[in-house]
């Protein structure tokens, strides 16, 4: 129960103050640029956060700061995100997504692992804070040194109290966004029932053991496919690509539903892998190339909620259905339905990008 109450509270605020940060910074002009300001202070005041998340003693000391954390990071965190579209030729942005899509894979897969190593220690709850209050400082540090945004051109949009984001003025974008989303929400699906399904499903005893190996055969085809997905968005539809890497995945996704033997499972985890990878990479090129000048912090905060909002509610929509098919028919039948609609998300998540008008090379894209 404490679990979903700190996720559901942190998601939230995560989005709300992205929201309010993004905005902020696309009306600010500073001698430091319009994004380096928010990245520095979110991080300072974040490394406070994780000391007092490290050092709670009880369950409200721990839920602030979890809040803190939430609110100081995602201060950064929207600016931070809008620094490449704020910076990069639409023309190089898929390049530009395909190495932090390679970071963001390398991070995703060596984080737990670092983290997992500290917290096995005494007093390992501490190191951890304060092992990742060191690496986002040194980070942070690296970007304010070596980011040097255009403060002589910096944008400042007066109209601070109206929303960029109406389906009229916004129709291509919100076409991503809903792709994404639907894409998304198939993914925490999958991700949050993979345990189980091996479990029960495939009926493995060392189930955490392959459960971990399935994941880092994915995360590594991601980060393979990561940098030829973004040299190839550059000279070809994006819109066409994301089509066929999201279908890619969703047909994967719907192989293990049928499948009870582990290595084929694991091929085909290898195969979405690369297709999901390359899907990352592209869509989130594609999104970029539709951002106005001047409004990326606001844009990417909206991007964000793709992200946010599905891991609140895609535990809702298959969880308490394959308890009732588990009880029903047993053998895991639920969790075997739970990847069939998690595929069916990813599928509609395909499809809908196709209601997006992609822009031709005149315009900042290319078609092929």
């Amino acid at each position: 129960m404490y679990y979903s109450i700190l996720a559901a509270v942190g998601a939230v605020i995560a989005g709300v103050v992205q929201i309010i940060a993004g905005r902020w910074s696309d009306n600010t002009k500073t001698k430091w640029g319009k994004r380096i300001p928010f990245i520095f202070a979110g991080i300072i005041l974040n490394t406070f956060a994780l000391l007092l998340l490290g050092y709670s003693n009880s369950f409200v000391v721990m839920l602030t700061g979890i809040i803190l954390v939430q609110i100081f990071a995602n201060i950064a965190s929207a600016p931070y995100y809008a620094v490449i579209p704020d910076m990069v030729q639409k023309e190089q942005q898929g390049a530009a997504s395909a190495w932090m899509g390679v970071f963001s894979f390398v991070g995703q897969a060596a984080g737990p692992v670092f983290a997992g190593f500290i917290i096995a220690k005494p007093g390992g709850p501490q190191d951890l804070m304060i092992f990742i209050a060191v690496m986002l400082n040194l980070l942070m540090l690296y970007t304010v040194y070596f980011v040097r945004e255009d403060k002589t051109e910096a944008v400042i949009n007066t109209d601070t109290g109206s929303t960029p984001f109406s389906y009229k003025d916004n129709r291509d974008f919100t076409w991503i966004f809903i792709s994404r989303f639907l894409v998304n929400i198939g993914f925490y699906i999958a991700l949050g029932f993979l345990m189980y399904y091996i479990k029960d499903c495939l009926r493995i005893k060392e189930y955490e053991t392959y459960t971990g190996i399935l994941i880092m055969t994915i995360t590594a085809a991601g980060i393979l496919a990561s940098i030829p997905a973004g040299i190839i968005a550059d000279r070809y539809s994006k819109k066409m690509l994301i089509l066929i890497t999201a279908g890619i995945t969703a047909i994967m996704t719907f192989v293990f539903v049928f499948m009870g033997n582990f290595t084929i499972i694991a091929i085909s985890g290898f195969i979405l892998g690369v297709a999901f990878g390359a899907f990352s990479v592209i869509d989130w090129a594609f999104a970029c190339n539709y951002i106005p000048e001047g409004k990326g912090g606001s844009y990417m905060a909206f991007w964000n909620l793709a992200f946010v909002i599905p891991q609140i509610i895609a535990p809702l929509i298959a969880g308490y259905p394959s308890d009732l098919l588990n009880a029903a028919y047993g053998h895991g039948a639920g969790y075997r339905v739970a990847l069939m609609a998690a595929a069916l998300f990813i599928g509609a998540g395909a499809l809908a990008i196709k209601g997006v008008n992609e822009k031709n090379k005149d315009e900042g894209m290319n078609t092929p």
